[in-house]
């Protein structure tokens, strides 16, 4: 009998010993939860990674729970830059991206930005400088007004354009320059349009032109200035740039030369519309 007795009495202290020990399991296990909760709450997020936009319109980035240590960093401000407070604003057309990093937490994510344009004049024309005629015959869905061995020129496809013309080097094979030809009255319009694709560089004096860049910095839009002719049209002209055409990359300041050939250009379109 006093055997059974000693082996209950050693049965109840180990399981009084048991829940002992299980107790102090759950609260460690209780406060690990804890720990890892408040881990995770602590831990950066970003709400938005994904930001469409268009042209001047901004989105701010959400990082959760709170972007401050956050730094910033646009990939392309020619398409959409970004200020010390995570608000992106929408530049040209384009997809860039904006990298979020936190040094301090170790975290780095990056935001996708797509830009849209909001003014569609027209379907815009092949600007793939060095293009066969080939290839642009087969870009085009404009029905062709007229044709040479050094050029092409389309109909427009609706009453924001009277039509184009797309220029050809037969010394070095491939497309040079682009003329679009609009209605003078569309000028407000179509500077909205080419503003949206493509960043101003400034105003050639000596041309009475206004010239832009596109996001590569491989293509210059030549416009008429509204000032510069009595005539009913306006004629933009695309044409293909080269580092030299700028005195400094930096300030992207014209060079006589690039006024040449703005001039050039210019004046070889003339001859083609006049044809």
């Amino acid at each position: 009998m006093q055997i059974i007795l000693g082996q209950k009495k050693k049965l109840k202290l180990k399981i009084v010993k048991m829940k002992k020990i299980l107790s102090v399991a759950l609260m460690f296990a209780a406060f690990a939860l804890v720990g890892c909760k408040k881990k995770d709450d602590n831990k950066l997020k970003i709400a938005n990674t994904r930001i469409t936009l268009t042209s001047g319109a901004t989105e701010t980035i959400v990082v959760k729970p709170s972007a401050d240590g956050c730094l910033f960093t646009p990939e392309n401000e020619l398409i959409a830059y970004v200020n010390p407070n995570g608000v992106v604003t929408g530049v040209t057309i384009g997809v860039t991206y904006i990298t979020v990093t936190n040094s301090a937490k170790g975290f780095s994510e990056k935001v996708e930005v797509t830009v849209n344009p909001v003014h569609d004049l027209f379907r815009q024309p092949r600007l793939v400088f060095g293009s066969t005629i080939a290839q642009v015959k087969e870009y085009e869905t404009r029905t062709i007004d007229a044709e040479d061995l050094d050029w092409i020129g389309y109909k427009g496809e609706n009453p924001n354009i009277v039509g184009l013309i797309y220029q050809f080097d037969i010394i070095s094979p491939g497309l040079d320059m682009v003329t679009v030809v609009t209605p003078k009255s569309t000028f407000s319009a179509t500077l909205d349009f080419i503003e949206e694709r493509f960043v101003y560089l400034g105003y050639d004096e000596a041309n009475k032109v206004l010239l832009f860049i596109s996001n590569d910095l491989s293509i210059g839009v030549i416009m008429d200035h509204p000032s510069a002719k009595e005539l009913p049209i306006l004629m933009t002209n695309y044409i293909a740039l080269d580092p030299s055409d700028f005195a400094s990359a930096a300030s992207r300041t014209i060079t006589p030369a690039l006024s040449a050939r703005v001039k050039r250009a210019m004046e070889r379109a003339q001859e083609i519309r006049n044809k």
